[in-house]
């Protein structure tokens, strides 16, 4: 049995990190400022260009401290380079359109074996109060990210859940969304 970890940056990661990492686990793959709680983690992931630019230094120093570093595949692979993450270790294809950071963790720890996966951190883009503040930058006010949280999680939350129905997922924490339709493999702690 494999039990990764994926840990996000939401306000609730800290403590959901805490408790996650009282489970033995095998992996933990972190994403943009996942980074400032984990500065060495079995894999970091950066997909969006603004984090990309924002956590390069972090990017650097994790490798330096063994992480293996992932992105996405970039079509064309030059666009790798323009991105930032051109000299990172792996390219990896999403399997779903539209894939937000830290989904694409939750889709390469299923890639990898996992057969848990404790979701830390993954809770939305908006604060729970439903303000737009958005914890990604540090910035208030990016529009988007309420559509995200309202209109993506749920459905790409539910095509992982049924993609690899062997896999427990566990929310540390609740999310400020829930997946489209039932699923026997979800659960929240």
């Amino acid at each position: 049995m494999a039990t990764w970890i994926v840990l996000g940056a939401s306000p609730q990661a800290p403590e959901a990190y805490l408790r996650a990492k009282e489970t033995p686990h095998d992996a933990v793959i972190t994403t943009n400022g996942g980074i400032l709680l984990e500065p060495a983690p079995t894999y970091y992931a950066l997909l969006d260009p603004h984090a990309c630019r924002m956590y390069a230094d972090h990017a650097l120093r994790a490798r330096e401290a063994g992480a293996t570093l992932v992105t996405k595949h970039f079509n064309p692979p030059e666009a790798a380079n323009d991105a930032g993450v051109g000299h990172f270790d792996l390219f990896v294809k999403p399997r779903f359109p539209l894939t937000l950071s830290g989904l694409f963790c939750v889709e390469f720890a299923c890639l990898n074996g996992a057969d848990t996966v404790l979701m830390c951190g993954l809770d939305g883009y908006f604060t729970p109060d439903g303000q737009d503040n958005c914890y990604f930058a540090g910035v208030p006010g990016r529009k988007h990210d309420r559509g995200h949280t309202r209109n993506v999680l749920p459905y790409r939350t539910a095509d992982i859940f049924r993609e690899w129905p062997g896999v427990q997922f566990v929310s540390m924490g609740a999310p400020l969304w829930r997946p489209h339709g039932e699923h026997a493999n979800w659960s929240i702690a």
